[in-house]
Formats: C-alpha cells, sequence, structure tokens
C-alpha cells in the first residue's frame, strides 16, 4: 500500500491522521476547502457529497485505499438535510468511487451515533449490555441515519465483485488532551454528571470516548487489516468516562436492559472484542491517565 487518500485531512482526526500515516505512506489530503499540509505529499479541494469532485480527485491521485473522515464536524450548526448528505450520500460517492477505480480499501469513520447517539432527542435504546455489532441500529436523527446508511452502503458495495474491502469505525467522542482536562476535569461520579448539562449526551453514548491517539492506531490497523467485504466495528476506549463502577451505572441508566456479563470496575458499556479479533486492535489510553 503505496499512497493513502484522506478526505478531511485537516480536521480534527484527519490531521492527526495524515501526519502519522505519512511515516509509512504517501498521503493525500481532501478538503472542502483545501489548505497546504507539512506532512500530506498533496492536497485536492474537493467536496465528497459532489460525485464529479469525488470521483474526480480519487482518479488524479490514484491510492491504494482511502481513509474517509471527510463530514461534517458539527451537526448541530446545519440543516438536517446536508447532515445526512454529508454522512450517506458522501460515503457513497467515495465508496462507487473506489469500486470504479479498483482501490483496495476503505475506512470509513461511522459512530455510535448508528445506535442514536448523542444527537437522539430521546433516551438511547439499548437492548443488552454489553453492546456488540449484533446489537439493532435505531437512530431517528440525520446524523445517526446517516452514519446507519453509510454502512449500509459499504456493505453493499462490498458484495460486488472487485469492490474494495471496507471498514466502518464506529468511534465515540474523540478527544484530545486538552479535552479531556475540559470534559472529564470535574467530579465524574454518575450523580455528579446526572446533574450536568452533558448527562443526555453521555446516556446516549453510554458514556463512552476514545483518545485521539487510539483513533488513530485504529484506523492504521483497518488499513492494513484481513477483511473480506465490509465490517462494523466498535471502537471505544476500555472504560467509560466515569468514576462510577459499570455494573451500578448498567442497573441504574439502562434498567431495561438485559445484562449479559458482569462488569469490572470502570470497564466500557460496548463489548470491542471484536475490534481486538479483526484488526488486532485494543484502546491504550485511558483518560484517568491524562486528566
Amino acid at each position: 500500500m503505496d499512497t493513502v487518500a484522506v478526505t478531511g485531512g485537516t480536521g480534527s482526526i484527519g490531521r492527526p491522521t495524515v501526519e502519522t500515516l505519512a511515516d509509512d505512506h504517501r498521503v493525500v489530503s481532501i478538503t472542502r476547502s483545501g489548505g497546504e499540509m507539512d506532512a500530506a505529499a498533496a492536497c485536492y479541494r474537493a467536496d465528497c457529497t459532489d460525485a464529479g469532485d469525488c470521483f474526480g480527485a480519487l482518479a488524479a491521485i490514484d491510492p491504494d485505499a482511502i481513509v474517509h473522515l471527510g463530514t461534517l464536524a458539527h451537526p448541530l450548526e446545519d440543516p438536517p438535510h446536508r447532515v445526512f448528505e454529508s454522512n450517506a450520500v458522501g460515503a457513497y460517492h467515495v465508496l462507487e468511487a473506489a469500486a470504479a477505480l479498483d482501490i483496495d480499501r476503505v475506512v470509513l469513520a461511522s459512530s455510535v451515533s448508528a445506535i442514536g447517539g448523542a444527537f437522539e432527542p430521546d433516551p438511547v435504546r439499548v437492548d443488552t449490555l454489553p453492546v456488540d455489532e449484533s446489537h439493532r441500529l435505531t437512530p431517528t436523527n440525520p446524523y445517526g441515519l446517516g452514519k446507519q446508511a453509510a454502512e449500509v452502503v459499504a456493505a453493499g458495495i462490498g458484495r460486488h465483485a472487485g469492490a474494495p474491502d471496507a471498514v466502518s469505525l464506529r468511534f465515540p467522542m474523540v478527544v484530545s488532551d486538552a479535552d479531556v482536562r475540559d470534559h472529564f476535569g470535574g467530579d465524574r461520579t454518575l450523580s455528579a454528571v446526572r446533574e450536568s448539562d452533558r448527562f443526555h449526551d453521555d446516556r446516549n453514548t453510554l458514556f463512552a470516548y476514545l483518545h485521539i491517539e487510539d483513533a488513530v492506531s485504529v484506523i492504521r490497523a483497518a488499513l492494513d487489516a484481513a477483511i473480506d467485504g465490509h465490517a462494523a466495528v466498535w471502537t471505544v476506549a476500555a472504560d467509560t468516562s466515569l468514576e462510577t463502577p459499570t455494573d451500578r451505572v448498567a442497573r441504574e441508566v439502562y434498567p431495561d436492559a438485559e445484562r449479559t456479563k458482569s462488569f469490572d470496575g470502570t470497564e466500557t458499556l460496548f463489548d470491542i472484542s471484536r475490534a481486538a479479533a479483526l484488526l488486532g486492535w485494543e484502546p491504550r489510553v485511558s483518560w484517568r491517565d491524562r486528566v
């Protein structure tokens, strides 16, 4: 794998991804606004929601793989149809172009919002704990629906002979060290978080997060993993964002969910074993070490 195209290359996940992948690959950044990056071999200005822009840029770059991170970073600041278009239509154009251009691998930024997530107006539906990849997807908001649609498109295109293999990485809130200090620097007990203005978002994402270093490492792992067709994978930190033991959180916040195991300490409410088995990846960074 010589050349990797990264859409959204100047974003909060895209920039460190470009910088890290550039150690081993020729990396080309694709963004709607353009802009130079020292680590990128080249930078293209293209909008992935425009079929011509997307195909033209990828045809010119001729990459071996694509990391598609180029979606709206702040979906509450845009009209709903633009939010859905960014997640679903952009992914469709990237995947369609990859199939036509014989590109081998596409890594997609999916989201915990595929099950509803932070932008869901009502409490998220949780059937079983821990949540694994077989859990039903029930979003009603345009952001979550767009992420679910992108996964459906990736699976569908992947059924064609000669189509790229694709991995959908279901990210939660991705945080830097500065974000950790801002978000997790206070009282992180369940009782305190219940009283905060973030409780709805935290509850609906099952108190999950991922440090940017782990986000970049799982993208790198997804580029190299042996994938046949399409796979969706939960990619969250190994612990929750709370100080309260996870067994108590499960009992008090998700009382109707069937529990298939007891939780050890503050471990995550997601089952991340598929990421280890399929990608050879495990999260390494905890907010507790960086706060």
